[in-house]
């Protein structure tokens, strides 16, 4: 995918001579680098052997990731002085990854001492990605100047994974991992600066929330379920460039 995001890229930059003094029709393309504070949302976990809870965790977890991807569109202004744009964007993320310890239920404190274990020695190890495909509508506040504020919203799908790896003393166990498509939606506002009628820059900020994601299954006697609610706090930055 990020074989293919670089030649869309190349793609355009190439084409630019050809479009640069031509009367605009509307249609654009932006690649968009990203900048996002991902978070996994209440992070949920219930692990249980024989029926009976021995961990029940919940925690929120959040990082800094960085990431990219293109958009195609159309820009209503040019033809029909309608001061809207719909585009098709589909954006890339690094991943995020996360240990902390598990919390153990009394009967799994009970359990592991009397085994001999220590119950403060478990960990999870986390990993979590998203890519999304939206559909978004923006509404530009034009003005005499080169800058153009603009809100926007947009829906569509969050192919999320979620992986995660149970450790004791620092030795792996169990592990487990899913991917997931879920609905997304994201709201957010942003200002653009034209350079010509061809040229835009646009930075932009919003809100995603990506759906729910669960894994579970059984490993060695036990049964885990581990729910997450996927939600970020997003930057782009892109160049928009219109035929």
């Amino acid at each position: 995918m990020k074989k293919l995001f670089a030649a869309l890229c190349l793609l355009c930059a190439l084409s630019l001579p050809g479009f640069a003094k031509a009367e605009v029709n509307g249609v654009y393309v932006t690649p968009k680098f990203l900048m996002s504070i991902m978070s996994t949302g209440n992070n949920s976990s219930d692990i249980s052997a024989g029926g009976f809870s021995i961990f029940d965790t919940s925690t929120s977890y959040s990082q800094f990731t960085l990431g990219g991807g293109l958009a195609l569109g159309y820009d209503f202004f040019p033809q029909s002085q309608l001061p809207l744009r719909a585009e098709l964007e589909v954006l890339f993320r690094g991943n995020q990854k996360n240990t902390s310890g598990m919390d153990a239920t009394d009967t799994g404190r009970t359990a592991f001492g009397m085994i001999g274990l220590d119950p403060d020695g478990f960990e999870m190890k986390g990993t979590w990605n998203t890519t999304t495909l939206f559909a978004n509508v923006y509404y530009d506040f034009r003005n005499s100047t080169d800058f153009t504020p603009y809100i926007g919203a947009g829906a569509g799908l969050a192919f999320n994974y979620a992986g995660y790896t149970a450790s004791y003393q620092g030795q792996d166990f169990a592990s487990g991992d899913k991917y997931s498509t879920a609905f997304a939606w994201n709201v957010g506002a942003g200002c653009s600066y034209a350079f010509s009628e061809n040229f835009a820059l646009d930075v932009a900020y919003r809100y995603v929330s990506t759906g729910a994601s669960s894994v579970d299954g059984d490993v060695q006697g036990f049964h885990y379920q581990i729910d997450s609610n996927p939600n970020g706090h997003e930057f782009t930055v892109g160049l928009r460039m219109t035929f």
